[in-house]
C-alpha cells in the first residue's frame, strides 16, 4: 500500500519539508506553481537528502489547461492564485492595507487535475505497484479555490483519511475576483464528502480566513495526527490564534440557544447558524 501526505501550495516548503523528514516512508507531494518558489523547494529537498519528496511545477484547478497565474510579489508570494486580485478600491479596511492584496505580475500556467496529478506521480514512482493508495494527509492553500482542489482529486477523494484548507469568511470580502464559496459552503461540501471538521483556525489577525481542518469519519483523529508528527509543524498549528474544536462551539450554541457567544469571529451568528444544521440537522429536514 502506498501512503501518502500532498500539499498543495507548497510556497516555501515548510510543510511539505517538515512533513518528508517525519514520515520517511510516506510519499511527500509538493505543488507549487511558481518557478522560484518551486525551484527553492526542490534545491531544498535535495540538500536534505529527501528522496522520499517529489516537488511538481504545475496549478491544480478543475480542469486541465494553460491558465494565468496571478502574482503578488509581497511577502512570499503567499497570495498568489488563479483568481485574479480585486480592485483596490473595493477592498475592505484589512485587505486594503496589506501590499500583498494586489497583484504585481502575471504568467501562463499549466493547470491539471488532482486526480490526474496523483496519477501520473504513482505511474512514475510506483509503475509496478498495483496496491492501494491512501492519502493520510492534504494540506491546501491556493488562495481561493482549495474546496476546488480537494473536488479535482476525483477518485482519490475517498482515499483522504484528513486535512486542512482555507476558506475565507465572506466570499464577498474577497480579494479575488469570482471567489465563490465561503466558509459556510466548505462546512456543505465537506459534509457531503462525508467528512467531519474537527477544528478552525484564524489565518490572519483579520480573521478574514479560517484553516478547517478534516477528517473521515471513524477514526481517531489525535493518534492520526501524532503518528504524522503534525503537532510539530508549524504551517499545521499556525501562528496567529489558537484553534478551536467546532463541535464545542457548536454545541454551546446548541444547548445555550443565545447570541452571547464571545469567540473571534466575523460573522459569527451566521457560521454558527449554518455549522449547526450541517451538524444536528432538523427532523424531517431535506440536507
Amino acid at each position: 500500500m502506498s501512503r501518502i501526505i500532498v500539499d498543495v501550495g507548497a510556497n516555501e516548503g515548510l510543510f511539505a519539508l517538515q512533513q518528508a523528514m517525519e514520515n520517511p516512508h510516506h510519499l511527500v507531494i509538493a505543488v507549487e506553481p511558481i518557478p522560484e518558489l518551486a525551484n527553492a523547494l526542490i534545491s531544498k529537498a535535495l540538500d536534505l537528502n529527501l528522496a522520499n519528496l517529489i516537488v511538481k511545477e504545475v496549478a491544480i484547478d478543475t480542469a486541465s489547461g494553460i491558465k494565468t497565474l496571478h502574482i503578488s510579489d509581497a511577502f512570499s508570494m503567499g497570495t498568489s492564485s488563479l483568481l485574479s486580485f480585486s480592485n483596490p478600491n473595493k477592498l475592505n479596511d484589512y485587505w486594503a492595507q496589506r501590499p500583498d492584496s494586489r497583484q504585481t505580475r502575471s504568467i501562463a500556467m499549466r493547470c491539471t487535475t488532482l486526480e490526474d496529478l496523483i496519477s501520473e506521480v504513482l505511474q512514475s514512482t510506483f509503475p509496478l505497484e498495483k496496491s492501494a493508495v491512501i492519502i493520510d494527509f492534504i494540506k491546501i492553500d491556493v488562495q481561493g479555490k482549495d474546496i476546488e482542489v480537494l473536488l479535482s482529486a476525483g477518485k482519490y477523494v475517498s482515499t483522504i483519511i484528513a486535512g486542512m484548507l482555507e476558506a475565507p469568511v465572506v466570499a464577498e470580502e474577497s480579494i479575488y475576483e469570482g471567489q465563490e464559496n465561503s466558509i459556510t459552503e466548505y462546512f456543505s461540501q465537506l459534509k457531503d464528502l462525508n467528512y467531519k471538521v474537527y477544528s478552525l483556525k484564524p489565518n490572519d489577525p483579520g480573521l478574514m480566513e479560517y484553516n478547517l481542518y478534516f477528517h473521515r469519519h471513524g477514526i481517531n483523529i489525535g493518534q492520526h495526527i501524532a503518528n504524522l508528527s503534525l503537532s510539530g509543524n508549524d504551517i499545521y498549528v499556525g501562528n496567529v490564534n489558537p484553534a478551536f474544536d467546532i463541535e464545542k462551539v457548536i454545541h454551546s450554541y446548541r444547548n445555550s440557544m443565545s447570541w452571547k457567544i464571545t469567540l473571534p469571529l466575523r460573522k459569527i451568528r451566521q457560521i454558527l447558524i449554518d455549522a449547526r444544521l450541517f451538524f444536528y440537522p432538523r427532523k424531517n429536514s431535506n440536507r
